[in-house]
């Protein structure tokens, strides 16, 4: 797991040859920031007698409602009815071509994937683009097998996708890659030591195979997340296809039992890493559909909100235990029978029951987005379903009373004239603040290679620290102080009063050897400079952010990010440890 913890940050002002000093009340005077949060919620409407889409409705005929409140319509407008014209209730009209355009963004997990897997994807992509592509479709493609990578990007032109779809042709699918490496990690794990080998091995093993797995998902997660980042500004209804197992397959896993749900011992990291994912998609605008081309393999439970304990203890209670726990009135969790009685061993193998969850896992989470999961070897015919949601919809916003205030708010939506009518639409979001989402965004350019400079930002190493980390013998870490010196003369800095004032968003993160990534860690910081000094400053002066990191482990880039918000402008610099 990828360990870099920034442990503080200094900021000083380098103005010439003497330090320039930022006082708070300099700094709380032009900070403060305004904004009105607008919340779009595409809605596909289906009439459940016939499965097809109902066209006709007025933003009358909806009712939205967030945290339970209704929310007035501010905006409303039908999307894919034959001869329909735009009919918009809002002071600020979506342009027609801008809000009928579909924004089809193709993510292919190499990194996951089996050949056989990702060959049936890339089969199905190139055959829908053989004659070309629709007038209000643009079509990205991007993979990633540890390296994250742009085939294709919003072009309409068949030729241009084709030569996409031959590229991920061309790589590797690491799915087998994954499984031997994950087998090769547990069986290399060191026994615990405890007493008990029945109860505390199988813990051990347990969280081990857990920490593999989220290991794993978390690369996947992550890659997802820059993709949506960098595709996010893109107008029109924006639907990312991800063609992913959801989790790593192995070839060997260790053993569960009724009373490691009772003691808390199995959790299960990727139902939160996946819903992370799509909150994300959602906040982005984007719908998520999960496209597994491996098909189903083991059955489930159709309870996609049955997450990995509540699936094994239901198959206990099903199923019924022998031995010790074959005792009347012992309950797992949410007070699930478990001691039954019965026919099965009272240990069952872990990597069978996350087979079952993980369909429920994938089909929670783009549901959340108002997308689908689908499992099928046709993949042409999962492909089919989302052209067929995205042919029509109705897209309706409202003005949210909080801005940027970070929490996480549950949307309605209801005809309640047409009970008869079935709803797809995102059901959650985060409101994250407006520097949150230039940092994500910031990231996603980072990782898809992108290395201008234009502030001509500075990175300055200083001389590392290092030592043992207590409880980890052979694991050293090291602190290494930098500073990121960023030129007074290329910021836009404003002249107000008495001072020149500028401000800059400041995002750092880092990969260690194998593309793990650490958290972002980002920061707004105002800059003044006394308007007597600016010209010395502006000539040669920094503004310099200092912060020491802690790395554990092998070598490291760190990414440092800095866009001056009044300008816009953007640097980005790598810096390998």
């Amino acid at each position: 797991m990828m360990r870099l913890v920034w442990i503080r940050a200094v900021v000083v002002l380098l103005a010439f040859a003497s330090v320039v000093s930022v006082s708070a009340d300099e700094t709380k005077k032009f900070h403060g920031e305004t904004s009105v949060n607008v919340i779009e919620v595409p809605v596909g409407v289906i009439d459940k007698a016939t499965g097809e889409a109902v066209t006709g409705l007025t933003a009358s005929d909806f009712r939205v409602l967030e945290g339970g409140e209704v929310r007035s319509i501010t905006n409303f407008y039908e999307v894919g009815k034959p001869g329909s014209t735009s009919r918009i209730q809002s002071k600020a009209p979506i342009a027609d071509r801008a809000a009928r355009t579909r924004q089809l963004v193709y993510f292919f997990d190499l990194y996951l994937m089996m050949k056989r897997d990702r060959d049936r994807a890339v089969k199905a992509v190139r055959q829908i683009y053989q004659q070309g592509v629709g007038p209000d479709e643009e079509v990205s493609i991007v993979s990633f097998d540890g390296t994250l990578r742009t085939h294709v990007d919003r072009s309409r032109d068949r030729r241009r996708i084709a030569r996409g779809i031959g590229e991920i042709a061309g790589l590797r699918a690491r799915g087998v890659d994954q499984t031997v490496a994950f087998t090769e990690a547990l069986s290399d794990q060191p026994p615990s030591g405890e007493r008990d080998s029945n109860f505390y091995e199988r813990r051990h093993r347990n969280r081990e195979y857990m920490f593999e797995l989220e290991r794993r998902v978390v690369r996947v997660g992550d890659a997802l997340s820059a993709t949506m980042a960098r595709f996010a500004r893109a107008e029109g209804r924006r639907a990312l296809i991800a063609f992913t197992p959801g989790q790593p397959a192995t070839s060997w896993s260790p053993l569960v039992a009724g009373v490691d749900l009772f003691y808390g011992d199995v959790v299960y990291p990727a139902q939160d890493l996946w819903n992370t994912v799509a909150l994300e998609a959602a906040d982005l605008g984007f719908t998520l559909f999960i496209a597994d081309s491996s098909g189903i393999d083991v059955g489930g439970s159709a309870d996609a909100s049955l997450g990995v304990a509540g699936d094994v203890v239901q198959g206990f209670a099903e199923e019924g235990t022998t031995g010790r726990f074959n005792t009347p009135g012992f309950e797992g969790p949410e007070g699930s029978s478990v001691g039954a009685g019965g026919a099965k061993a009272e240990t069952e193998s872990l990597g069978n029951w996350l087979a079952r969850t993980r369909k429920n896992m994938l089909i929670s989470a783009a549901d959340l987005t108002g997308g689908k999961a689908f499992f099928l070897g046709d993949i042409e015919a999962a492909l089919d379903g989302v052209s067929d949601q995205l042919g029509h919809w109705y897209s309706i916003a409202y003005a949210a009373p909080h801005g940027g205030d970070g929490g996480t708010y549950d949307i309605e939506v209801d005809l309640p004239g047409h009970p008869d009518y079935e709803l797809v639409y995102r059901k959650r979001y985060v409101d994250r603040t407006a520097s949150a989402r230039e940092a994500q965004g910031m990231r996603s350019a980072m990782l898809f290679g992108s290395d201008a400079n234009p502030l001509g930002v500075l990175v300055e190493l200083g001389d590392p620290e290092s030592r043992f980390r207590l409880g980890a013998a052979g694991s050293k870490r090291v602190r290494i102080p930098f500073v990121v010196k960023i030129p007074i003369g290329r910021l836009d800095m404003v002249p107000r009063g008495d001072v020149f004032w500028g401000k800059v968003l400041i995002t750092l993160f880092g990969t260690d050897q194998t593309g793990n990534q650490s958290p972002i860690s980002s920061h707004v910081q105002p800059i003044t400079v006394p308007t007597d000094q600016f010209h010395k400053a502006a000539t040669s002066g920094f503004f310099s952010y200092r912060v020491t990191v802690e790395i554990e482990g092998g070598a490291q880039i760190v990414y440092v990010g800095v866009k001056d918000q009044i300008s816009g402008k953007t640097s980005i610099v790598s810096k390998e440890f």
